[in-house]
């Protein structure tokens, strides 16, 4: 073998992302080690960012940062001012026209030095975009997605208890031409104090927006006042008026009288949005009804009330539309003038609102349905999410498209989170940790943001084959038969938003010291929490023959690598065969990957990665009518002595146990007797004990044949058990 042609380091010196490569290969220092490295050691681990370390030679000062002219003291830097931190970078192979990203990532660093102190070269250390995720710091859910969308005015209303005033959270309009200015010292939205029994409104807690759904913002308020709630918005608002407003309620029940949830009067048009004695909402237009929901919001529960402006341009408006929980109600022309004095009010006079509100915000452009229906997801904590959609989500807040990452849609449905104040990162970490089975969230080679779901490790596909005797490094090849994964006990603690839901602990008996695990899970039902335990102490409870790293060497294996290679994600399957006899316990044994290293000079390319033991073939699903619902009990024996050669088997199975399946649709099934696997290739001849296989094939999957003896153990092939 030989490098693989189309070998390349790039630079991207211009605009991020604008995808214009600087070729700086000839530059790349190969007497010094070129490393990337991906991923985490085992299945139960956080992966890493990606990271690159690699040298180049510097003679003329071009990647010297903030030189502008080379060493000859004339020629203008061509790299000037662009040796800077956070440029991206990547290594590629170009094999048969095809390229193949091995890094893509953001330079950390430059570090100019001296070989042998005479020498100049500049060292780089860059990592993936997970590290940049892990910058990012996350707001409550509903406070997210607002601020997504850029009001011109918005108040979370979720202010300290006691607070006299809600305070607006900043001014978002253009500081130029702005939309809405507050006078200078008005507090907007001032909490009224009237009457014998004080305050009417009652400040506190985290809001629709704390990930829950169900903290209050404001309450009580009652029909005593003769005020507003709130006075008048003292806001100038602008010439051309308002496009967009919303505002979240929660109403324990249906009021005793009509009530004011929000009035705004535009120098074109009034507008008052109110909860009947039914609990619908209507939306007036100059004091005359246009629109009505035909479901009740009296429900306890929170809704998202709001109101759009379909074009930008006028006097008048075209059409104003009443939006319930993200759904069109109904929509009028927008004609006459305004009524009353320009403002924003929260309930009025004789129409006083009960209840509790949250997110008021103003919009200089009206978010289109898909972003207030994500308004709405958000304050019910995103109900129904896969983990997968859940990871695309924070990712956009992030300000990633789609075209950033590869993303399998998850099997878990996740319920509310804490996402207050936590990462990017920690958020998809988290996700993947709910998923279970070995689910991972990292950046591949190629830059693009990975989440493989749990059912991507379950997949019997072999990514690459490895020769043992003519592919490995010496180094690399260090199998063993040992506890030093073992993990007999594992405690999921299910969580919703901050409050735990539930503890499931599943533990296995054996004559090993109990060795604990624990995780937080966010899933939304006990069985998901339960299964992803069961599932990491089926994989972990006994020591496991393994080869904790796989490494071939590129450079000089027998066989082209290259691009198979290429092609490994955390997950995939790695078979490795022809073991020299002795070594192992059958000559092929599967391995999954879980990160791996790549380093090359000018005399070597070696890619080792760290693995785990895989199943082979892969378990049965739960629940799954193609690779599940096998069902057989441990107590289940071999009815007679069979040599290694024979192929007609009978099974026996104490009373009050499953049999096996007569179904021909399941098969072929592989079991396990001692170290033995052995192939059911069609269904057994009846349905009651015993119960005979003819034609198995012996000696399956790389393991030896050998003289059974009556009365041993049948389990599913590795284990009686099924997985995520």
């Amino acid at each position: 073998m030989a490098f693989p042609a189309g070998l390349k380091v790039w630079i991207e010196f211009g605009t991020l992302y604008s995808n214009v490569w600087t070729d700086v290969t000839a530059d790349v220092d190969t007497s010094s080690q070129v490393s990337m490295k991906f991923g985490r050691t085992d299945a139960q681990a956080t992966p890493i960012a990606a990271t690159l370390g690699i040298r180049l030679e510097n003679n003329l000062g071009s990647y010297t940062p903030l030189r502008q002219v080379l060493a000859d003291g004339v020629t203008a830097n061509p790299n000037y001012p662009n040796v800077v931190p956070d440029k991206r970078i990547k290594v590629s192979w170009t094999i048969s026209a095809t390229e193949y990203d091995r890094f893509v990532g953001f330079i950390d660093s430059w570090v100019p030095g001296l070989d042998n102190g005479v020498r100049p070269y500049v060292d780089i250390i860059a990592t993936d975009i997970t590290g940049r995720l892990g910058s990012i710091v996350l707001q409550s859910p509903l406070m997210q997605e607002v601020l997504f969308d850029g009001p011109a005015l918005f108040w979370p209303l979720t202010d300290p208890a006691g607070s006299s005033y809600a305070v607006q959270l900043g001014s978002f309009s253009s500081p130029t031409t702005p939309l809405y200015e507050v006078p200078p010292g008005a507090n907007p939205l001032i909490a009224t104090v009237a009457g014998t029994g004080g305050g009417d409104s009652a400040f506190g807690g985290n809001g629709v927006g704390s990930g829950n759904g169900t903290a209050i913002a404001l309450t009580p308020l009652s029909a005593s006042n003769g005020n507003y709630l709130f006075a008048p918005l003292q806001t100038t608002i602008g010439t051309f008026g308002m496009f967009a407003g919303e505002i979240f309620v929660q109403i324990p029940t249906v009021p005793a009288a009509t009530a004011t949830v929000l009035l705004i009067n535009t120098p074109f048009v009034s507008l008052e949005i109110q909860v009947d004695t039914s609990g619908h909402v209507v939306m007036l237009q100059n004091g005359s009804a246009v629109a009505t929901s035909t479901n009740s919001v009296a429900d306890g529960l929170w809704h998202a009330l709001a109101f759009t402006v379909a074009t930008l341009t006028g006097p008048p408006r075209t059409q104003l539309t009443l939006w319930v929980d993200a759904v069109s109600i109904g929509s009028a022309n927008v004609t006459g003038t305004s009524s009353g004095s320009s403002g924003v009010y929260v309930s009025k006079p004789g129409g006083l609102f009960t209840g509790n509100v949250g997110y008021l915000s103003l919009y200089p452009t009206a978010p289109s349905s898909t972003r207030l229906a994500a308004h709405y997801a958000a304050a019910t904590g995103y109900a129904g999410d896969t983990t997968g959609a859940r990871i695309a989500r924070v990712l956009t807040w992030a300000g990633l498209t789609s075209s950033q990452w590869n993303l399998d849609p998850g099997a878990a449905i996740v319920g509310t989170y804490p996402q207050n104040n936590k990462t990017v990162l920690q958020y998809c970490q988290d996700m993947a940790v709910t998923e279970g089975g070995g689910a991972v969230v990292y950046a591949t080679p190629d830059g693009l943001v990975r989440f493989a779901d749990r059912n991507f490790r379950t997949s019997p596909t072999v990514a690459v084959t490895v020769d043992a005797q003519k592919d490995l490094t010496s180094s690399s090849y260090l199998p063993s038969f040992d506890k030093s994964k073992l993990q007999n006990q594992a405690v999921v603690t299910r969580a919703t938003a901050d409050t735990t839901a539930s503890v499931q602990t599943v533990t296995v008996t054996n004559t090993y010291p109990t060795n604990s695990g624990s995780l937080t899970s966010y899933a939304t039902t006990d069985l998901d929490a339960l299964a992803n335990a069961q599932e990491i102490v089926a994989r972990n409870a006994n020591p496991g023959f393994r080869f904790p790293q796989i490494g071939i060497a590129l450079l000089t294996a027998v066989n082209n690598l290259y691009v198979a290679v290429a092609g490994v994600q955390i997950g995939s399957r790695i078979r490795l065969n022809n073991i020299p006899t002795g070594k192992a316990p059958a000559t092929q044994v599967d391995v999954l990957v879980e990160g791996w290293t790549e380093t090359f000079t000018n005399s070597s390319y070696n890619w080792v990665a760290d693995t785990s033991p895989a199943d082979a073939p892969t378990r049965g699903i739960y629940d799954d009518t193609t690779r599940g619902r096998y069902g057989p009990g441990t107590s289940m024996t071999l009815t007679g002595t069979y040599a290694a050669g024979t192929t007609t088997i009978q099974v026996t199975t104490t009373a009050g146990n499953p049999t096996f399946t007569t179904v021909s649709a399941r098969y072929p099934l592989s079991i396990k007797v001692n170290e033995e696997e052995i192939v059911l290739n069609s269904a057994p001849g009846g349905a009651s004990s015993p119960q005979t296989f003819t034609g198995v094939t012996r000696g399956a999957n790389g393991t030896p044949a050998a003289s059974q003896a009556a009365g041993s153990q049948v389990h599913l092939a590795h284990q009686a058990t099924y997985t995520l």
